[in-house]
């Protein structure tokens, strides 16, 4: 009689690859568990604790520099090494401690050249514009008492009178403040010494006087070059100037004289003079006011 099959093993089913299930010696229960229970994954392996070096750039060499050495008991005398103080005799070229030319000392740099100094030269600048400023200065004060003359009360004689006129050109001519009028000596040459004299009918605070010279015609005739004024004041008391003309132009003459009574001008030298021409003044104007009693 033929016996019945064995039943089949509850771990047929299992991975026929599993070691579990190769090993005979393991239970049923322990290949269930082994089914079961998940497998750990590996270990990594710890990072190494060595040290870790940088890269590092490659080092540059220095030059040699010479180098002192210690005095020795059998150091030379004769020159002294300017670089390194050390001894050597008088026929050595180069130092037997640090190798330089023993001859060859280092100049010393040049001290630096002394600034010129530009105060002379601010000095002269600044004078410069001063006299500038002067001159700037002094032209409208020239300007400035040629008007106030002209701006002035004009101071009118009571009576003239020359020492020589002409007939058709009196002395009154000069002082009637009319240039188409002028007085003229009346005779040729530069009439040096005639005289032309103003006089007041009470006294006058005198502060100066114009004088234009020549006739209404230019180079009709003569004109005066130096005149000498002479003035008179109430107390008989006299003072003179001399003025000396420009050629055709004007002249002022600024001088103050209180409670003047008589002022004379006499010729002294002419332009132009000669026989065929007359000294001729066009016109003396005389400013001032009537002296306070």
């Amino acid at each position: 009689m033929s016996q019945p099959p064995n039943p089949p093993d509850e771990t047929s089913d299992t991975d026929p690859d599993s070691d579990v299930d190769r090993d005979p010696t393991t239970s049923a229960a322990d290949r269930a568990r082994a089914l079961l229970l998940p497998v750990s994954s590996p270990t990594p392996p710890p990072p190494s604790t060595e040290d870790v070096v940088p890269p590092v750039l490659p080092g540059r060499p220095e030059p040699p520099r010479p180098s002192a050495q210690a005095q020795r008991s059998d150091d030379e005398q004769g020159v002294t090494c300017w670089n390194c103080g050390f001894g050597n005799r008088t026929d050595r070229v180069f130092c037997r401690n640090c190798g330089v030319e023993l001859a060859r000392v280092p100049q010393a740099a040049p001290p630096p050249r002394p600034k010129r100094s530009r105060k002379g030269l601010f000095i002269a600048l600044g004078a410069l514009a001063a006299v500038i400023l002067l001159v700037l200065i002094a032209i409208p004060l020239i300007g400035l008492v040629r008007d106030q003359l002209a701006q002035s009360d004009r101071a009118t004689p009571a009576a003239a009178q020359a020492s020589v006129s002409d007939p058709g050109h009196p002395a009154q001519a000069a002082f009637d403040d009319n240039e188409k009028t002028w007085y003229g000596t009346g005779q040729g040459g530069d009439s040096k010494g005639q005289t032309l004299t103003a006089q007041f009918g009470r006294p006058v605070d005198f502060t100066g006087l114009r004088i234009v010279p020549g006739a209404t015609t230019k180079d009709e005739q003569a004109r005066p070059h130096q005149i000498e004024v002479v003035f008179t004041d109430a107390q008989g008391g006299r003072f003179r100037e001399v003025v000396t003309l420009d050629d055709y132009e004007a002249s002022f003459l600024r001088v103050r004289v209180d409670r003047l009574v008589r002022l004379d001008l006499t010729l002294a030298s002419a332009y132009g003079a000669g026989n065929d021409k007359q000294v001729a003044i066009r016109e003396v104007v005389l400013f001032g006011k009537p002296s306070a009693a």
